[in-house]
């Protein structure tokens, strides 16, 4: 599965979170239908933070909404 967001319409890739995506509602169906595959992030880039850390937190907000979902792996 491949994490992305963007504007709608013709805008481009968006920082995860600023854009148009679903997150909570997708990952909600994933789990329904027991997705257990990879999560690949497609993070857009930002020339005003370095890289690292812009991937730190697009790791973390991902982190959240499939703990959120999915729970914390205790289950």
């Amino acid at each position: 599965m491949n994490i992305k967001d963007r504007k709608t319409g013709r805008g481009g890739t968006v920082p995860l979170g600023q854009g148009c995506a679903k997150f909570k509602e997708v990952f909600e169906a994933l789990r329904h239908i027991n997705y257990e595959g990879p999560f690949i992030i497609q993070g857009a880039r930002d020339a005003d933070i370095d890289d690292f850390v812009l991937n730190q937190r697009y790791f973390e907000f991902c982190k959240r909404l499939l703990s959120e979902t999915y729970g914390n792996g205790e289950e």
